[in-house]
């Protein structure tokens, strides 16, 4: 029988809520939006310090207009999944396993993987440790090749916390940050990046990330060289790939989508105007994925 607190969930947000356990005892947490049987269905996968929430407009359209199926994961760490409290375990294979056990508590086998970023690297982990897993790919603004530009410019405001302030402020605070990159957004929009970024905390903005993660770029430098993922990304060589890269970009540069595409005929990809890292998933990009997987896994097919 159904329990009916999340039947009463699934009714008024779109998704049922579940928590399930990883191998060393955290409780994690997802997003479960309904589909039908007979369609791949997706795993949604988010960036270094985001969380579900990212996914919620690409997944009910993805379950309402597509009929899919849609997990969309919390890392460890981030959104309402539980905290290490060493943060020696936020690395992208324990994630990458994370979510297959995600997978296997929801009875899901095989999907079609959207990663931003980190969930990208994630994804491309999975198709090492997993291949079957995988039915195809959506890799936001992230490849095989990883640019320290980029990465500095994440080391620059990741882990640093969050004054007080009311959901303008961090609005303002979001485009002074990181506003070089998204020339396109409005008012408007750095309020919707807000919301999606920052937890709701009686009814105030705070970091839904543990600063731990910060850790990670301790040892990075402006000499450091760029990321090698080139064996990461060929575990989706069988694999129907589509590749979104933000058009102002510091992270996935355009070289690194051209040679993706050498070395994996029929990849496509889309490059976002007015975005830089990542893209949003949403309105016309989001209609694009939906394109992608139909073309992949057709109606009725």
């Amino acid at each position: 029988m159904a329990d009916p607190a999340s039947a009463g969930s699934r009714a008024s947000t779109g998704y049922e809520p579940f928590f399930y356990a990883s191998r060393d005892g955290l409780k994690l947490h997802g997003r479960d939006y309904p589909g039908t049987v007979d369609r791949l269905p997706v795993v949604c996968l988010p960036g270094l310090t985001r969380n579900s929430r990212d996914f919620h407009e690409l997944a009910l359209q993805l379950s309402g207009l597509a009929g899919r199926r849609v997990l969309a994961f919390d890392f460890r760490g981030r959104g309402l999944s539980q905290r290490d409290p060493t943060g020696k375990t936020y690395l992208p294979p324990v994630e990458a396993q994370d979510v297959l056990d995600g997978m296997a508590s929801r009875g899901i086998a095989k999907a079609a993987f959207v990663g931003t970023s980190r969930g990208g690297i994630v994804t491309m982990i999975i198709g090492g440790l997993a291949p079957g897993a995988i039915g195809a790919a959506v890799l936001n603004d992230i490849g095989s090749r990883i640019e320290t530009a980029g990465l500095l410019r994440i080391k620059g405001y990741v882990g640093r916390p969050l004054p007080a302030m009311g959901w303008d402020e961090a609005a303002r605070l979001l485009e002074t940050t990181v506003g070089g990159e998204f020339p396109a957004f409005g008012p408007e929009d750095w309020v919707r990046q807000a919301r999606l970024t920052f937890a709701d905390r009686n009814g105030m903005p705070a970091s839904d990330y543990d600063p731990l993660l910060a850790e990670g770029f301790s040892a990075l430098t402006p000499e450091t060289p760029a990321i090698d993922l080139s064996a990461a990304f060929a575990t989706l060589s069988a694999v129907p790939v589509l590749v979104l890269r933000g058009e102002t970009s510091h992270l996935l540069a355009r070289k690194t989508v051209a040679a993706m595409q050498a070395e994996h005929p029929g990849l496509e990809s889309v490059e976002v105007p007015g975005q830089g890292h990542p893209p949003e998933l949403r309105g016309e990009i989001a209609s694009r994925i939906v394109g992608f997987l139909d073309r992949i896994d057709p109606i009725g097919d």
